[in-house]
């Protein structure tokens, strides 16, 4: 992970990181947003763990230690600021529901909760999310006329880009959240505790006690992902891990996970991942 200093000139950076290495315990006194991208990897908060798939969108407010599990390559995007850097601009984002839930409110009640809410962006708001962030770091690294009015703007529009999504992953549940959540909270903990084995939709909606209809609409809605595209990230990550183990055939860590068919979970691992296992191994 990328050197996370910040200096008073500096009120505002972006970087990316790409790496296999775990990220051991650290803190500090600024905001840092986190973007995943590629890979797998669980993040520890407090005592707290979150698995992370590329999508993924978090906060860390000032003096909250944690740390990353990384499991296999994976490319995070990173943004520190200091509220400072936004000048005025900052209590006008802070008056906006959306952000300050994301910014404010749920990094203060993690605690209570006992876990961390993460925002699932979808295809096309997490590409727009990349090129942003993109730009901000070109910005960061190069100095040149307006550079720094050019990381502000860019900030700002970052943070209306993630208030915008929180609202439709979240607010749209219109205080219903919390009670979803909990409600798939058993169905979530079979998905972990058997990805490799086999899972059927009937038996997930039947530990909810609602129809499969009703726990496809609640699963997506909590999660911002269908059943199956849990599953398959899960399964994936899952997969990451064990292709470090060279004595395993592509083939057997497929069947180790719960996937039969080799070419299909080479398809599907190219989808997730960006290259196919083979390619991740000798990586």
């Amino acid at each position: 992970m990328p050197d996370h200093t910040m200096t008073q000139e500096s009120d505002i950076n972006a970087m990316r990181w790409d790496g296999d290495a775990p990220v051991t315990p650290h803190q500090h006194d600024f905001i840092e947003i986190a973007f995943l991208t590629r890979g797998s990897c669980v993040h520890a908060w407090q005592g707290a763990d979150a698995r992370l798939v590329p999508g993924d969108v978090f906060v860390i407010s000032p003096g909250e230690k944690h740390a990353y599990r990384i499991e296999g390559r994976t490319t995070i995007y990173n943004c520190l600021f200091y509220p400072t850097g936004l000048g005025a601009e900052w209590e006008s984002l802070q008056s906006k529901p959306a952000l300050q839930n994301i910014l404010v409110l749920e990094p203060l009640y993690r605690e209570d909760a006992g876990r961390q809410e993460i925002l699932h962006l979808g295809r096309a708001e997490a590409e727009e999310l990349e090129r942003l962030w993109t730009e901000m770091i070109v910005e960061c690294e190069t100095p040149s006329l307006g550079d720094r009015e050019a990381r502000k703007a860019l900030l700002m529009l970052l943070l209306i880009r993630i208030g915008r999504a929180w609202e439709k992953q979240f607010e749209a549940l219109s205080g219903l959240y919390g009670v979803r959540r909990n409600l798939l909270a058993e169905a979530l903990s079979h998905i972990e505790r058997n990805a490799a084995g086999e899972l059927s939709l009937s038996e997930l909606a039947l530990r909810c006690h609602v129809s499969q209809g009703h726990f496809r609409k609640l699963f997506r809605e909590t999660t911002g992902l269908s059943p199956l595209e849990y599953v398959n990230k899960l399964r994936i990550s899952m997969a990451q891990r064990l292709l470090a183990d060279r004595n395993l055939t592509v083939a057997q860590v497929a069947e180790s996970v719960g996937i039969q068919d080799p070419n299909y979970f080479t398809r599907l691992f190219r989808s997730l991942v960006g290259c196919t296992p083979k390619a991740f191994r000798e990586r």
